[in-house]
This record gives structure tokens, C-alpha cells and sequence, in this order.
């Protein structure tokens, strides 16, 4: 996807699109999450967790360290604090999660 299919003639911000971009790694990542859970009945996790594993793998780095950067730096920071109880390794068993973790942390270190 290329930021020209959002912006062809410069109507959209950057905060417009980011939403747009966001919003289809969501739609994906549910998608995935709901095929996760049901081919792995035996995963003790939540599907808030596994939706959330699916979303930080999902997005581009550069999306993701743009996306925190454009929030204020206490918003940013309440926001990491709450995800990051569902990505931790120690908590969240999903075979991905600590490759989830590492990018929304390495994201967060940018802000």
C-alpha cells in the first residue's frame, strides 16, 4: 500500500491516513486472531492478546513509531503501559508475542 492511494490529490492528513492504514491492519489482524483461536483450542490466551500479537506484527515499524510519536508523550506512554501487560512474553504464550513485544517496545523507545 502506498500513501499515494490515500493522498492522490493532498486531501488527507497524515493523521487520516494513518488511521486508515491502522484501521485494515486491525480488520487483518481480528481475522487472523478469530483463525488462531480456532485451529488452537488448547491456547489459554485471550483474544485480546492474540489480536494484539497479530496487529504489532502486522505493522510496519516506521508505522508504528510514527503513530506513537504523533501522540503526546503521556498518552503515548499510558498507551504502552496498558498494551504491554497483554504482549509480555511471561504472559502471553502465543508463539509470536515476543517478537510483538520487541517491536512495540523498540517503537516506544523512539517517542
Amino acid at each position: 500500500m502506498r500513501a499515494d492511494d490515500y493522498f492522490p490529490q493532498g486531501q488527507s492528513s497524515e493523521e487520516e491516513y494513518m488511521n486508515r492504514v491502522e484501521q485494515e491492519i486491525n480488520d487483518a489482524a481480528k481475522q487472523r486472531a478469530v483463525d488462531f483461536i480456532q485451529s488452537h483450542p488448547q491456547f489459554s490466551g485471550s483474544f485480546d492478546q492474540v489480536f494484539l500479537v497479530y496487529k504489532f506484527c502486522s505493522t510496519p515499524q516506521d508505522h508504528l513509531n510514527r503513530g506513537l510519536m504523533l501522540k503526546p508523550r503521556d498518552v503515548a506512554k499510558k498507551y504502552f503501559k496498558q498494551v504491554v501487560v497483554l504482549l509480555h512474553p511471561d504472559k502471553n504464550h502465543h508463539p509470536l508475542a515476543k517478537e510483538a513485544f520487541q517491536k512495540l517496545k523498540s517503537a516506544f523507545e523512539q517517542v
